[in-house]
């Protein structure tokens, strides 16, 4: 369970780098 929600979360920060790269080629 608590493995799980490691996962989930370096899976979001790995998203969330991602949005935030991507928006950062535009601006």
């Amino acid at each position: 369970m608590k493995k799980k929600l490691v996962l989930i979360g370096i899976i979001a920060a790995v998203v969330a780098l991602f949005f935030a790269f991507d928006l950062g080629q535009y601006l």
